[in-house]
């Protein structure tokens, strides 16, 4: 994907912009990125185990979703993680 030759970007907004598919594993390559929100999409699938490689991640909103599956253990991988909104999706 495109966006990961934005290696500054620290913030991703992309709130109810109608975005199907899955969530991009490439994401964590942004090695700056502090904020994520996909909330109120069309996004299908689990969340990428490659989130674990996001150590500057502090909040990550995916709320309003059809997300499925477990989510991944390597969440806990993020120490800075400070804000995780997973409402209205369909996890195990």
């Amino acid at each position: 994907t495109e966006l990961t030759f934005l290696s500054d970007l620290s913030f991703l907004s992309l709130e109810k912009n109608s975005i199907a598919g899955a969530i991009p594993s490439e994401l964590s390559q942004l090695s700056n990125l502090a904020l994520i929100s996909l909330t109120d999409n069309f996004l299908k699938g689990g969340i990428p185990t490659e989130i674990g490689n996001s150590k500057s991640l502090k909040e990550i909103h995916l709320g309003t979703n059809y997300l499925s599956g477990t989510l991944p253990s390597e969440i806990g991988k993020l120490s800075t993680l400070e804000y995780l909104s997973l409402e209205t999706n369909n996890f195990i």
